[in-house]
């Protein structure tokens, strides 16, 4: 889980290389932070530092009821003004723990003592009963309360401080996370409030459902009310969201939102589909990724230019991307992510939409209880590259999907050791968008509402490994093939509805899928006349499926026929080779018809010596399928 050492975060770069940059690089500085012998407003700029983000905790700014004290927070951001130091103020009335001044656990939230004690009946229940520290959405009395909080803060800090405010975030968390979703697995609102509410929607008890399916089993549990609970949670985010930052767009101010790393399965952060909902109440979105999986370190550089993609095509225009490094400096291995975060911003740049980034967490551990300051040291070897290189002028634009629906249900999956979802979608990315013949954008369910747009948009949507989907999706990318445009996939597309009840069926009807057979064993196949084997290495539920291909489209692999097994048949082998002989002439692992192409497999997570042929593979017959005939 995120925490608040998370939020203590430093960058070192080049002076030169920003000295006259408009793009807004920002650090979270903390009360301890001017409390340490560095005079730390006057080390940022030589380092390249233009904003800081400071929290505004209400437990600060209204330690008693109706009376707002801000001296504090005047008095820090005066000694960053000073060095031409812009901010960026998160509005934090959340759940989140609060840290006294010192950097030690106070054991208090940041929501004040009064309303606590006062109002203990607006807080969120989770599904056991037991009360949070999250205040509900649906309670109108203390809706005014946070709206009293709000328009106080943004009133006197809009006034005092004027153009140096970048914007204000709201700081609330839910597990749809806008910040903060760090209370562990106690899945919110179960309320009375809520809970009624739901009932009179839908006509039946709100549910508690098991999110953890894994692919692996093949059978996933089946959950009804799985896609009405999404939506309904969606809704009262939403409305808060829109709500609040209409208060703060009233005094003409910009609106800052965060979102947790998304398109994933841990941290918590479940109904991930509300980021394609709030373009129109967020002016500057910040997308976080902190190189963890929930399980262990990722050292992916491909995970935040994704995101911001996804943001980008989900309407938002300002997108500031965050780098955080806190789980790889508790462990000690802080410095070895120093390049991995150069070339995650760098490459998140050349989206135009970027305005810029976040880093944290590279700070001096103190203890579990104790967050530490800033560790400059650790950041010595950062220079970010601003350089935006213009793009070749005639690229062919195509989309990556990334459905909402599919994450939301294989919550937790871990077959294999891995997220193999995220995997396939990340390194699809990869894969396409390091061709400079392609404009890779990665969208969401939302962008498949229009279709005529997103036909005269996208020449090819590619669909990598979305195995749950709503029906009315599979409809809307079957009606963008339908109005000629190119449809492809890598496995399993929407072989399993988004409650979880299985289709079997991948649009067979649009790929060319006569019949498939799936294979848990390596395999060889004949593709333009050589033997490639394919292995992904053991960490996958699966292989590969074999596919018979229907009258009419293209076989491009065709399946090795199985051999015998037996210290004769290896030698025989080991002498002369595979035979070329395959299992049937219809039946291999890509099929490819006049405006269509399926892979019985994913060939962006290839494993061994034939990984680099399966990634070109990919690539290539994707290039082939766009070019004219």
């Amino acid at each position: 889980m995120r925490t608040i050492l998370a939020l203590v975060c430093w960058v070192l770069l080049s002076t030169t290389a920003w000295a006259k940059s408009d793009l807004v690089s920002t650090i979270t500085l903390m009360p301890w932070d001017f409390a340490g012998p560095t005079a730390v407003e006057s080390e940022l700029p030589k380092a390249g530092i233009n904003h800081v983000t400071l929290y505004i905790p209400w437990i600060d700014v209204e330690p008693e009821a109706g009376k707002f004290r801000f001296e504090k927070f005047d008095a820090m951001i005066d000694r960053l003004k000073a060095k031409g130091l812009s901010v960026i103020l998160v509005l934090d009335f959340g759940g989140r723990k609060y840290f006294n001044d010192d950097g030690s656990q106070s054991g208090h939230t940041v929501l004040p003592a009064w309303y606590v004690s006062q109002h203990s009946d607006t807080l969120m229940r989770d599904f056991s009963g037991g009360s949070t520290f999250q205040i509900s959405f649906f309670d109108s009395a203390a809706r005014k309360l946070i709206d009293r909080f709000i328009d106080n803060a943004v009133q006197h800090l809009a006034q005092r401080h004027g153009q140096s405010v970048l914007g204000f975030a709201l700081g609330f968390q839910e597990e749809h996370e806008i910040k903060f979703g760090q209370e562990g697995y106690r899945w919110r609102d179960y309320s009375d409030k809520s809970k009624a509410a739901f009932q009179s929607r839908y006509g039946q008890p709100m549910p508690v459902l098991n999110y953890n399916n894994e692919i692996g089993q093949a059978r996933p549990r089946m959950e009804p009310l799985l896609t009405a609970h999404r939506l309904f949670r969606e809704a009262q985010l939403r409305d808060a969201t829109c709500h609040y930052a209409g208060l703060i767009r009233r005094q003409k101010q910009q609106v800052v939102g965060y979102f947790g790393e998304t398109l994933t399965s841990h941290d918590a952060i479940y109904a991930t589909g509300i980021v394609e909902e709030l373009a129109d109440c967020i002016d500057i979105v910040v997308i976080d990724f902190n190189f963890y999986d929930g399980y262990s370190l990722q050292p992916s550089p491909y995970t935040l230019p994704l995101l911001a993609s996804y943001l980008a095509s989900s309407g938002y225009r300002k997108i500031l991307v965050g780098a955080y490094a806190e789980r790889w400096a508790q462990q000690g291995k802080g410095a070895a992510l120093v390049a991995h975060i150069k070339k995650t911003i760098e490459t998140s740049l050349k989206n135009p939409a970027v305005i810029g980034f976040e880093i944290g967490g590279l700070q001096k551990v103190v203890s579990a209880t104790h967050s530490g300051v800033v560790d400059f040291s650790a950041l010595q070897r950062l220079q970010i590259d601003n350089t935006r290189t213009p793009a070749p002028a005639k690229r062919q634009k195509i989309g990556v999907f990334a459905s909402k629906s599919n994450f939301y249900f294989w919550h937790g999956e871990r077959s294999h050791n891995r997220n193999i979802h995220q995997d396939a979608l990340v390194q699809a990315y990869a894969v396409l968008s390091e061709r400079p013949e392609l404009d890779v954008a990665v969208i969401g369910e939302r962008n498949l509402r229009d279709v005529a747009q997103l036909r005269r948009t996208f020449e090819a949507i590619v669909v990598p490994h979305q195995a749950a989907l709503p029906e009315s999706v599979k409809l809307q990318l079957k009606a963008y093939w339908a109005a000629c445009g190119i449809l492809i996939q890598d496995l399993r597309l929407g072989e399993f509805r988004d409650d979880g009840y299985p289709t079997g069926d991948w649009l067979h009807e649009v790929f060319g899928i006569q019949t498939l057979q799936w294979q848990r064993q390596a395999g060889s196949f004949i593709y333009q006349g050589k033997s490639i084997g394919l292995d992904l290495g053991g960490r996958a539920y699966a292989n590969h499926a074999v596919l018979e291909a229907r009258p009419g489209f293209q076989l491009l692999a065709k399946a090795v026929a199985p051999l015998p097994d037996g210290r004769l048949n290896r030698l025989r082998r080991w002498i002369f080779g595979n035979p070329p002989a395959v299992a049937s002439q219809n039946q291999g692992l890509i099929l490819r018809g006049p405006r269509s192409l399926v892979f019985g497999c994913l060939p962006q997570l290839a494993a061994g010596a034939s990984a680099p042929v399966w990634r070109q593979i990919f690539a290539q017959e994707i290039l082939a399928l766009l070019a004219p005939s």
